[in-house]
């Protein structure tokens, strides 16, 4: 098993550190074009197929990638397209949002007890069964937010509170070329947390 001896090289790599970046996110495999291949699912649309992909990449606080621990590859029934507001109303368990939890599960039985892990996260990852999930010590999550929360032990609000505190930079990112939009330089300013 190809996957095996890599899942084993990267712990190798981890055990070397001493905080380690665990970066879930999910993309897709668009097959669209082969006409032939059975076993895909919806996308974005009935007319776009293929299959859904979500990994965890671990990586160094420095940035250098160590090695993907988790990867779940799943395609989608169409039977189910259309249907998100019933999907409100299935549990976490049912949906594919169970997928987070998953990987935070797996990762934290991969990674050793003495490393710690942080996972990152886009905005996709901001819901409330993944930050009551029971987390080991040394587990820590920074999730980009995309729900206006209330605060521990204040009544405060999260985006009431982050315009209160000093913007600590700005960033400039080279956002690569797509099929509809040019390459271009994009300012992420007001970095605040």
């Amino acid at each position: 098993m190809i996957r095996q001896g890599h899942g084993d090289a990267t712990v190798e790599r981890i055990v070397k550190h001493q905080v380690v970046l665990a970066i879930q996110d999910t993309t897709e495999l668009n097959y669209t074009s082969h006409k032939a291949l059975s076993g895909t699912g919806y996308l974005d649309s009935k007319y776009a197929q293929g299959l859904k992909v979500h990994s965890v990449l671990t990586a160094s606080t420095q940035g250098i990638p160590l090695g993907i621990i988790e990867q779940q590859v799943w395609s989608r029934i169409e039977e189910e397209l259309g249907k998100a507001e019933q999907r409100k109303q299935k549990p976490t368990a049912e949906k594919e949002s169970q997928r987070w939890l998953d990987a935070l599960i797996t990762t934290e039985s991969i990674i050793p007890s003495s490393v710690q892990v942080v996972t990152i996260a886009d905005r996709e990852a901001d819901f409330y069964d993944l930050f009551a999930c029971p987390r080991r010590q040394g587990s820590d999550f920074l999730i980009r937010a995309s729900q206006n929360r209330c605060l521990v032990d204040c009544e405060e609000h999260l985006w009431a509170t982050l315009e209160s505190v000093d913007s600590q930079g700005i960033m400039t990112v080279e956002v690569k070329r797509n099929p509809t939009r040019p390459s271009r330089t994009a300012t992420c300013s007001d970095l605040q947390y």
